[in-house]
Protein backbone atom coordinates (compact mmCIF):
# COMPACT_ATOMS: atom_id res chain seq x y z
CA UNK A 1 0.00 0.00 0.00
CA UNK A 2 1.12 3.54 -0.67
CA UNK A 3 1.61 6.15 2.02
CA UNK A 4 3.11 9.61 1.91
CA UNK A 5 3.60 12.35 4.47
CA UNK A 6 4.62 15.86 3.47
CA UNK A 7 5.36 18.79 5.74
CA UNK A 8 5.17 22.46 4.99
CA UNK A 9 5.12 25.78 6.77
CA UNK A 10 2.36 28.34 6.45
CA UNK A 11 3.42 31.93 5.71
CA UNK A 12 0.62 33.40 7.81
CA UNK A 13 1.23 31.01 10.73
CA UNK A 14 5.01 30.52 11.01
CA UNK A 15 4.59 28.95 14.47
CA UNK A 16 2.83 25.95 12.88
CA UNK A 17 3.85 23.06 10.66
CA UNK A 18 1.34 21.26 8.46
CA UNK A 19 1.55 17.52 7.90
CA UNK A 20 -0.34 16.22 4.86
CA UNK A 21 -0.96 12.47 4.93
CA UNK A 22 -2.13 10.44 1.95
CA UNK A 23 -2.75 6.76 1.34
CA UNK A 24 -2.80 3.89 3.84
CA UNK A 25 -1.21 4.35 7.27
CA UNK A 26 -0.69 0.94 8.82
CA UNK A 27 2.00 -1.20 10.45
CA UNK A 28 3.95 -1.46 7.19
CA UNK A 29 4.04 2.32 6.58
CA UNK A 30 3.94 3.81 10.09
CA UNK A 31 7.74 4.09 10.24
CA UNK A 32 7.60 6.85 7.62
CA UNK A 33 5.30 8.92 9.83
CA UNK A 34 7.20 8.13 13.03
CA UNK A 35 10.46 9.30 11.44
CA UNK A 36 8.88 12.56 10.26
CA UNK A 37 7.24 13.23 13.64
CA UNK A 38 10.52 12.49 15.44
CA UNK A 39 12.41 14.89 13.17
CA UNK A 40 9.84 17.62 13.72
CA UNK A 41 9.83 17.04 17.47
CA UNK A 42 13.59 17.60 17.53
CA UNK A 43 13.59 20.81 15.52
CA UNK A 44 10.20 22.51 15.99
CA UNK A 45 7.94 24.27 15.55
CA UNK A 46 5.69 22.26 17.83
CA UNK A 47 2.25 23.48 16.80
CA UNK A 48 1.22 20.75 14.40
CA UNK A 49 -1.73 20.60 12.05
CA UNK A 50 -2.40 17.24 10.38
CA UNK A 51 -4.38 17.24 7.13
CA UNK A 52 -6.00 13.81 6.87
CA UNK A 53 -8.16 14.55 3.82
CA UNK A 54 -6.08 12.21 1.64
CA UNK A 55 -5.73 9.43 4.19
CA UNK A 56 -7.73 6.41 3.08
CA UNK A 57 -6.98 4.14 6.06
CA UNK A 58 -5.39 4.39 9.49
CA UNK A 59 -4.62 1.43 11.73
CA UNK A 60 -3.98 1.40 15.46
CA UNK A 61 -0.27 1.62 14.61
CA UNK A 62 -0.92 4.91 12.82
CA UNK A 63 -2.94 6.28 15.70
CA UNK A 64 -0.17 5.14 18.03
CA UNK A 65 2.40 7.19 16.09
CA UNK A 66 0.48 10.37 16.85
CA UNK A 67 -0.02 9.41 20.48
CA UNK A 68 3.67 8.52 20.75
CA UNK A 69 4.64 12.03 19.61
CA UNK A 70 2.69 13.69 22.43
CA UNK A 71 5.45 13.60 25.10
CA UNK A 72 7.76 15.62 22.84
CA UNK A 73 5.00 18.07 22.04
CA UNK A 74 4.15 18.39 25.71
CA UNK A 75 7.78 19.10 26.59
CA UNK A 76 7.74 22.00 24.11
CA UNK A 77 4.25 23.31 24.98
CA UNK A 78 3.07 22.13 21.57
CA UNK A 79 -0.27 21.10 20.12
CA UNK A 80 -1.58 18.62 17.60
CA UNK A 81 -4.72 19.40 15.63
CA UNK A 82 -6.36 17.34 12.90
CA UNK A 83 -8.51 18.59 10.07
CA UNK A 84 -10.47 17.37 7.06
CA UNK A 85 -10.98 13.83 8.30
CA UNK A 86 -12.87 11.67 5.81
CA UNK A 87 -16.12 10.40 7.41
CA UNK A 88 -14.69 6.89 7.85
CA UNK A 89 -11.68 8.22 9.77
CA UNK A 90 -13.83 10.55 11.84
CA UNK A 91 -15.88 7.53 12.94
CA UNK A 92 -12.66 5.73 13.93
CA UNK A 93 -11.52 8.73 16.00
CA UNK A 94 -14.94 8.86 17.67
CA UNK A 95 -15.09 5.10 18.29
CA UNK A 96 -11.60 5.09 19.81
CA UNK A 97 -12.50 8.05 22.04
CA UNK A 98 -9.79 10.23 20.50
CA UNK A 99 -12.13 13.15 19.83
CA UNK A 100 -12.06 13.98 23.52
CA UNK A 101 -8.24 14.26 23.45
CA UNK A 102 -7.46 15.71 20.03
CA UNK A 103 -8.92 18.83 18.48
CA UNK A 104 -10.53 18.13 15.10
CA UNK A 105 -11.42 20.92 12.69
CA UNK A 106 -13.39 20.93 9.45
CA UNK A 107 -10.63 22.60 7.42
CA UNK A 108 -7.05 23.87 7.50
CA UNK A 109 -7.97 27.52 8.03
CA UNK A 110 -9.93 26.64 11.17
CA UNK A 111 -7.10 24.52 12.56
CA UNK A 112 -4.46 27.15 11.80
CA UNK A 113 -6.51 29.94 13.31
CA UNK A 114 -6.13 28.16 16.66
CA UNK A 115 -2.34 27.74 16.43
CA UNK A 116 -1.03 28.57 19.87
CA UNK A 117 -4.50 29.26 21.26
CA UNK A 118 -5.21 25.87 22.83
CA UNK A 119 -4.30 24.68 26.33
CA UNK A 120 -0.97 22.93 26.73
CA UNK A 121 -1.18 19.17 26.36
CA UNK A 122 -0.53 18.55 30.03
CA UNK A 123 -3.80 20.31 30.87
CA UNK A 124 -5.92 18.13 28.59
CA UNK A 125 -7.97 15.88 30.84
CA UNK A 126 -7.69 12.13 30.36
CA UNK A 127 -4.45 11.76 28.40
CA UNK A 128 -1.84 9.86 30.28
CA UNK A 129 1.51 10.18 28.57
CA UNK A 130 3.67 7.12 28.95
CA UNK A 131 7.31 7.21 29.97
CA UNK A 132 9.79 5.36 27.76
CA UNK A 133 10.55 1.81 28.87
CA UNK A 134 13.26 1.91 31.52
CA UNK A 135 12.61 5.53 32.51
CA UNK A 136 12.62 6.12 36.24
CA UNK A 137 9.78 7.99 37.83
CA UNK A 138 10.37 10.70 40.43
CA UNK A 139 11.48 9.19 43.70
CA UNK A 140 12.52 5.81 42.27
CA UNK A 141 16.05 4.47 42.59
Amino acid sequence: MNFEVRTRADKEHPQAVIFTLTGHLDASTVGILEDRLREQNQSGPWNWVADLSGLEYISSAGLGAFIGALPGLKANQGHLRFHSLPPKLERIFQFMGLTQYFQIYPDEASALSQAGALPALDSVQGIQLMKPVGAKSAGSN
